[in-house]
């Protein structure tokens, strides 16, 4: 191999053939990649898409655990034995009687609960003896409300 002054040039094989491995001035590099603005933008536009998925699934996630429906819970203020000594004796006369009952509504909903028309009919001793019904009431979201059942017996 001859200078570079009398024209001839050092061959990039030739270092590569010699056991030379450094990189010679004449290997050109890879050029580094360039942000065109198509790509960028499509870059951003996934991420906000990206983001906005996570914010929705964590969302819906926390809303369908926190708005979980409950059972709401019922109470009827009463004394089993003062009712059974009651009842055995309208039965037993045959007499028609009304009256009302304070019944408690336990909701642990966090929103609120409408009941309407609801009735029904009550037994003792395996017989039917009469019907309740309570009015139509809204029970706000986590609240105790009370409410007056109409009852009534007709042996």
């Amino acid at each position: 191999l001859s200078s570079s002054r009398h024209g001839l040039h050092k061959h990039p094989s030739n270092s590569i053939m010699n056991g030379n491995h450094s990189r010679s001035s004449s290997v050109q590099s890879r050029p580094t990649p360039t942000s065109s603005h198509p790509v960028r933008c499509l870059y951003n536009t996934c991420l906000i898409w990206y983001i906005l998925s996570l914010a929705t699934a964590s969302i819906f996630t926390f809303g369908a655990i926190y708005y979980f429906p409950k059972i709401p819970q019922f109470n009827v203020c009463s004394d089993e034995f003062a009712w059974n000594s009651i009842i055995d004796s309208l039965t037993s006369l045959k007499v028609e009687a009304s009256f009302q009952v304070l019944a408690s509504v336990k909701n642990e909903n966090h929103l609120d609960i409408t009941m309407g028309d609801v009735g029904g009919s009550f037994r003792h001793n395996g017989e039917d003896i009469g019907t309740f019904s309570m009015p139509t009431t809204t029970i706000t979201a986590d609240s105790i409300t009370d409410l007056l059942v109409t009852c009534s017996v007709h042996p």
